[in-house]
């Protein structure tokens, strides 16, 4: 069926950014950050009439508001108890954003995005970045979504500023350090 309207065809963009954007691993078989079922709660979380697309003019107050929203929502898996609900959301979020961006109607949000953490992510950032962005390492949790949302923020700060003291050949923003997936 295709869409009757825009905001119809926009649900329908926003649950295929969800389907294609939904980190796969997150349940691991039950040892996992959250259990089985929250695929279905992220997306209909995204592709519902109810939810609205951050857009730059105040992008963090509303990346910070849904990943409260999103995280009240989602099911974490039980046994691990430090869990923070709002990084794991965040992870949901920024890995639908980066979907999203890929559609000329959102990609301004390219330079907003933050980049998408986890542990791959934080130990290549450990072994390949600077002297300066080693030392801020040094103390965060060793799981990313133990660290509280504050701390979360504080990290992607802490990239940016990387990113402008390195000058990586072709990377502006924090969501174009992803080739860090690809690094060895």
């Amino acid at each position: 069926m295709f869409p009757k309207n825009l905001n119809e065809f926009v649900r329908f963009r926003c649950l295929e950014a969800a389907r294609s954007g939904y980190p796969n691993g997150m349940s691991m078989y039950g040892r996992g950050i959250v259990k089985k079922g929250n695929k279905k709660i992220v997306l209909e979380y995204f592709s519902s009439p109810a939810f609205k697309i951050p857009t730059s003019k105040g992008f963090e107050s509303k990346h910070q508001k849904i990943c409260k929203s999103l995280g009240n929502k989602l099911l974490l898996n039980p046994t691990r108890i430090k869990l923070s609900k709002e990084v794991v959301a965040a992870k949901f979020l920024d890995t639908f954003l980066y979907q999203l961006v890929k559609f000329d109607s959102h990609n301004h949000l390219w330079n907003r995005l933050h980049l998408i953490i986890d542990l791959r992510v934080i130990k290549k950032l450990k072994k390949y970045g600077d002297s300066t962005l080693k030392q801020e390492l040094s103390g965060y949790p060793s799981s990313p979504y133990e660290a509280g949302y504050e701390e979360y923020l504080d990290l992607q700060k802490k990239i940016k500023k990387f990113i402008q003291r390195s000058k990586i050949p072709g990377v502006k923003s924090k969501i174009d350090l992803n080739f860090l997936w690809s690094l060895p």
